[in-house]
């Protein structure tokens, strides 16, 4: 069967987004902990409490927060958020690439006239950040993801220490998710293919999470693909991941149980450009 239309995940599906993270974030770390007047866990602690009141595991606000809970000699705080901001930027400059074929894929697909759509959680400022770094401004017609919550009100007042900042796509639409919406959420889904005028049944749905990504597709009745090449559960850096995340405990627990999930994924990907056989 052919296939008309592309929705896809944006995170560890198109980009190895934990690499990103973890590289970014490592550096930001390295240069905080030797100055921080707390050990490493009551640092992590403290890095996860911000994560956890502004809902995200990407805050551009982090190291204004952490400074003023003065984790750090008054001297040295300064020098400390100063480097570690430093570490941070060039950690996510050096680890953001798209995964190998993901651009010819989605040119070829272009080509085609097939629209390409991205459904993502992550927020506004760093989904679009990435697609205009990842030059996939005008490749991608609409990203889907939620709105800024409360940065958009705090980059109003202060500049981001990480180097984060709101910036406007082109040529891709930006098209808000409700605020707190997470995946699964079949709904959702039916959403974003109602209003872009799309068939289900003609509708393919890409994405990295058997529990999110998979089963949601599978509700909803579109083609659900699982991008095998983007889970990283198993790998060392998830584990700080957890140890900082904005999800509750009982999320994580449930994560780190069911790695795989119980979905059977009905097409499994080890390269993005694979989708190319199921369209014209």
């Amino acid at each position: 069967m052919q296939y008309e239309t592309l929705i896809t995940d944006f995170d560890n599906t198109l980009y190895d987004w934990v690499d990103v993270w973890s590289t970014s974030f490592l550096a930001m770390l390295g240069e905080m902990e030797p100055i921080a007047q707390v050990p490493r866990d009551e640092l992590l602690r403290a890095i996860r409490s911000v994560h956890q009141k502004h809902g995200t595991s990407e805050y551009a606000f982090l190291l204004q927060e952490i400074g003023a809970n003065r984790l750090f000699p008054d001297e040295e705080r300064e020098k400390a958020l100063h480097y570690a901001a430093l570490g941070y930027q060039r950690g996510r400059a050096s680890s953001l690439k798209l995964y190998p074929g993901v651009r010819e894929a989605l040119l070829k697909l272009r080509s085609k006239g097939i629209p390409i759509i991205i459904y993502t959680e992550s927020l506004e400022i760093y989904t679009n950040g990435r697609i205009i770094d990842l030059d996939l401004d005008g490749i991608i017609d609409v990203v889907y993801s939620p709105p800024n919550h409360d940065l958009q009100a705090q980059q109003n007042e202060q500049i981001s220490l990480l180097g984060e900042g709101r910036r406007s796509l082109k040529a891709t639409k930006h098209r808000y998710l409700p605020a707190g919406v997470t995946k699964p959420n079949p709904e959702v889904l039916r959403d974003i293919i109602a209003e872009i005028g799309a068939n289900p049944a003609t509708t393919m749905y890409v994405g990295d999470s058997p529990m999110k990504d998979v089963a949601m597709a599978q509700e909803v009745g579109v083609l659900d693909v699982l991008a095998r090449y983007g889970q990283a559960q198993h790998r060392p850096e998830y584990e700080i991941l957890r140890m900082v995340s904005h999800w509750p405990d009982v999320d994580v627990e449930k994560e780190r149980h069911n790695l795989q999930g119980p979905v059977e994924a009905s097409v499994i990907i080890d390269s993005f450009e694979e989708v190319l056989r199921y369209f014209t």
